[in-house]
């Protein structure tokens, strides 16, 4: 080996082994660079394109110092796949504590404002009126934390739905469902499947083991990722780096095309299309994904398809009765708004419950159509508590008791015994 051969080969040696220093550099510029994955560089021999004989003279001279071979990642198919794995259920963990967080706030509990507070103070007032049943300011502090109860329940249910509208639409208004989380998140699946589809192309032309690869296939991860945060995607990679998108059992990204895009429609629009074409509506969903296919097919109702990840945890916050969701949380407000109304409205009606009706200028007691005056109304849906009846309720009493009323007693009501209760003329 010649002296401009050894010294080639030290120039050579110098220029690789800088290269491999600014592949650490690049390493340590990186370590908080989201998606991005430490590299090595894998050295070998460098030998020169002459045949090899046995003698050792000869493999010497062929040898021509080092070389880099390529530029690996450190990753493993199985830690990539976990994480992602885990990136989806924690998505789908922090949805619904968000989700309880909001009716949590919507409670009000803590301040003393809340449901709790305003069920002790009826309850105390009620007390207080069975002790004093015909002390005025009984009376009228009773009807005011009766009014006050059903306003704070109104006022949580009217909140509840609005958190149902805000996560998945009001299940009607086009308007609404565009301005609602699930459909800010269906716009995010759309674009990162696009840009999935892109990195495939790209690394079907990419050269393996390089730098430009190992950016690609780092880009290609971040992506995959951000996409397992939205919902429990299958990601199946390739020899060559590029990855197939499925949810279910439906492909969505082959190599370098989209197959499958998705789209949502109101309650109201899906219901409609299963009327027309026969089928049994069990969507229980304000908002209704769907899947639109590249070869024209649309799957309707792709809603149960995700079982995780954000959009998992806002569809299960807006459909499920299990747990603290609005359904759950609704069902039992409504449960008791309901099961307080017909409680006292079967007191205030029940037989031998009488009011004053004025006939011919006098003042009667009478039992006729007591259904018309009961203390709470309900809505159309007999579930949730309305105001308090203060139009149409009477004065009302026990048919035991006094039948000689005062002008104070016709203009301010009255109640005899523990159980019947009077309201007040406004």
């Amino acid at each position: 080996m010649s002296l401009m051969s050894t010294l080639n080969m030290s120039t050579n040696a110098m220029g690789v082994h800088q290269n491999v220093i600014s592949i650490v550099s690049n390493n340590i510029s990186n370590m908080n660079t989201e998606g991005y994955h430490k590299q090595k560089a894998n050295l070998g021999t460098l030998v020169l394109g002459i045949p090899i004989n046995n003698s050792v003279n000869t493999q010497v001279k062929t040898s021509a110092g080092v070389e880099m071979i390529n530029v690996e990642r450190y990753t493993t198919t199985f830690i990539g796949s976990y994480y992602r794995d885990q990136l989806t259920n924690q998505s789908y963990l922090n949805q619904k504590a968000d989700g309880m967080q909001d009716i949590a706030d919507m409670f009000d509990e803590l301040s003393g404002r809340g449901l709790d507070t305003a069920l002790d103070d009826f309850y105390k007032a009620l007390d207080n009126l069975n002790q004093y049943p015909s002390d005025m300011s009984a009376r009228v502090n009773f009807l005011d934390s009766a009014s006050t109860l059903t306003n704070s329940m109104n006022l949580i249910s009217n909140n509840l739905d609005k958190i149902k509208t805000k996560s998945v639409g009001d299940g009607v208004s086009q308007k609404s469902l565009e301005n609602s989380d699930l459909y800010a998140q269906v716009t995010s699946i759309n674009d990162l499947l696009s840009q999935i589809k892109d990195v495939n192309k790209m690394l079907i032309t990419s050269q393996g083991g390089t730098l430009d690869n190992n950016n690609l296939l780092d880009r290609r991860d971040t992506l995959i990722n951000q996409l397992a945060q939205l919902g429990n995607f299958t990601i199946d990679t390739q020899a060559n780096g590029t990855v197939n998108v499925s949810l279910q059992g439906t492909r969505l990204v082959g190599g370098a095309e989209v197959l499958g895009t998705f789209d949502v429609q109101t309650a109201s629009s899906y219901d409609d299309y299963c009327k027309r074409n026969g089928i049994d509506n069990t969507n229980e969903c304000n908002a209704v994904l769907m899947i639109k296919k590249s070869n024209g097919t649309i799957i309707q109702n792709a809603n149960k398809k995700f079982s995780s990840g954000t959009i998992g945890g806002i569809i299960e916050g807006a459909t499920s009765v299990e747990g603290v969701t609005i359904n759950s949380v609704q069902n039992s407000l409504n449960t008791l708004a309901k099961s307080i109304a017909n409680v006292f409205n079967e007191l205030q009606t029940r037989e031998g419950a009488f009011y004053i009706e004025t006939v011919n200028g006098e003042n009667k007691l009478s039992n006729t159509d007591l259904d018309k005056y009961t203390i709470f109304v309900t809505n159309d849906n007999d579930s949730l508590l309305d105001n308090i009846n203060l139009d149409e309720i009477k004065n009302c009493a026990q048919k035991a008791g006094e039948l000689n009323l005062t002008n104070d007693d016709i203009k301010y009501g009255l109640t005899y015994g523990r159980s019947v209760i009077a309201d007040y003329v406004a």
